[in-house]
């Protein structure tokens, strides 16, 4: 009831404004006219007194009689005179003068504390100079964290006081036992389920793997992620997206599949299937980019400079031309940016732990039938098959082994049992430096896990799946030939 009360018989404010005294008498005049319903306010005085033509109607047909306007337009001669041209320009002087003082009277000023170094931190981290020296220097630690501590230390740590030392000969002393070459060389030969699964599995990927997601989980705790957004939305203008899309590719480090399925939240189609294309062609996943930085760590800088440029260019390129070909409308950037913190130890150890677990129940059966596929198809010649069929193009084009052949059928089933086969490879047949350049460029730009193909086949229909599988496995090879051919000449 009170407040019916106020709505209909509100409170008169205080706060008047006060105007010039030609004004005032200009107002108080009108107001003094004949009315035909009451009381002429103020409000529809000044707007008489301004010649608001679109007032004239209702003001006409509520309060004055039309032939009492004549009366109006003399009060206007007779008391505006010389100020007509600067009426309105008086009214709304006045006006924000009035605004001005309301504003001054209601705020409160505080003695605002000084920025902590966290606050100057995430201020600085999305600014278009300091924030990519930041990026580079958090790209570093990350590489030296997972590609040196996680990759060689801790990996060989593992392999070698745990796996070959523990492992390995009580798998041995178990299978003497079984009087046959089969079931042996089926867990300790070449593709053995525990030669190659288990050590690949616990002595490569998981001290990797260990050390990636710990570092991304503080990455991610932190609020650094969505600044980086920010930072890049420049670039992702020129190949049709924007800073929005940052998030998925930085997420398709940890995993493509689950990238992939990110970019729903992008706001467009074509910002999706450009971003689809993007994670497919240049954006390794956790795993593989921990093999990467393992094998990374055993060849030049220069050569280390050669993959991320190649790599880079490809992403901006092809984006590029990507955002002007494929149809459709860009959105703009509206992100929340949420404050620079330090992560909470136990979430970030919860997370990590968490996804270590899924990964490991996922990945390490996958590993052992990977492994004893190989041994099949070993023991039935068929990879020899596979590798003469494929010779022409990875030893004469690309300039690789013949097993590499194995590495991009592995690599197609998931993408992780490719990067540590070839990292097998890498370390038992002594690739130079080209081959190593050349393998790594074709694997990141090679189309990417087969579960990834099936969530876009599943999300965006078959004829976009198709068409951007069968687009990154050409390009992938045409710019390993190209690459071989180029590093051939250069170095030689």
């Amino acid at each position: 009831h009170e407040l019916k009360k106020y709505l209909t018989h509100p409170r008169i404010s205080e706060n008047l404004i006060t105007y010039p005294d030609y004004i005032e008498k200009g107002i108080a005049r009108i107001q003094d006219l004949p009315h035909s319903n009451g009381y002429l306010n103020r409000a529809f005085a000044l707007q008489l007194l301004v010649k608001n033509s679109s007032m004239y109607e209702f003001i006409t047909q509520n309060y004055l009689k039309e032939n009492e306007l004549s009366r109006v337009d003399r009060i206007i001669e007779s008391e505006i005179k010389t100020n007509k041209n600067n009426l309105e320009l008086n009214i709304i002087q006045h006006r924000v003068f009035k605004a001005i003082e309301i504003e001054d009277s209601s705020i409160k000023y505080l003695s605002v504390k000084k920025s902590s170094f966290i606050e100057k931190f995430g201020n600085y981290s999305y600014h278009p100079i300091y924030g990519i020296p930041i990026l580079l220097s958090i790209m570093t630690l990350l590489y030296l964290f997972v590609g040196k501590f996680g990759a060689e230390f801790l990996a060989d740590f593992i392999k070698l006081n745990i796996l070959r030392s523990y492992l390995i000969p009580f798998a041995e002393t178990m299978l003497n036992v079984v009087p046959s070459q089969f079931v042996y060389n089926a867990f300790l030969g070449t593709y053995g389920m525990i030669s190659m699964g288990i050590v690949a599995g616990l002595g490569v990927v998981f001290p990797i793997i260990c050390t990636f997601f710990l570092a991304f989980s503080i990455l991610e705790n932190s609020g650094y992620l969505s600044r980086v957004g920010i930072l890049l939305n420049a670039i992702f203008n020129k190949m049709g997206l924007n800073g929005k899309a940052a998030l998925p590719l930085f997420l398709g480090f940890s995993c493509v599949t689950m990238a992939s399925l990110s970019t729903m939240a992008l706001d467009t189609k074509k910002e999706r299937i450009i971003t689809i294309l993007l994670l497919w062609l240049c954006v390794p996943c956790s795993a593989q980019l921990s093999f990467y930085a393992a094998i990374l760590a055993s060849i030049s800088f220069s050569a280390v400079l050669i993959i991320i440029g190649v790599i880079a260019f490809q992403l901006i390129l092809v984006g590029f031309l990507a955002g002007k070909l494929i149809p459709g409308e860009k959105s703009e950037l509206f992100m929340e940016i949420h404050p620079i913190r330090m992560p909470n130890i136990k979430h970030t150890l919860s997370k990590t732990v968490s996804r270590l677990r899924c990964f490991l129940k996922e990945v390490i059966p996958l590993f052992l039938v990977a492994s004893f596929a190989l041994f099949i198809l070993d023991e039935m010649k068929v990879l020899k098959y596979i590798e003469l069929a494929g010779k022409p193009l990875v030893t004469g084009l690309l300039g690789l082994p013949p097993r590499i052949t194995e590495v991009f059928m592995l690599g197609f089933i998931r993408r992780e049992a490719g990067a540590a086969f070839f990292k097998t490879i890498a370390d038992t047949e002594h690739l130079s430096e080209i081959q190593i350049i050349v393998a790594l460029v074709v694997m990141t730009l090679f189309v990417p896990c087969f579960t990834s193909i099936l969530l876009v086949v599943k999300e965006y229909g078959m004829k976009i799946a198709c068409g951007i599988s069968a687009f990154v496995i050409g390009y992938a090879l045409i710019i390993g030939i190209l690459l071989n051919k180029v590093l051939n000449l250069v170095y030689r």
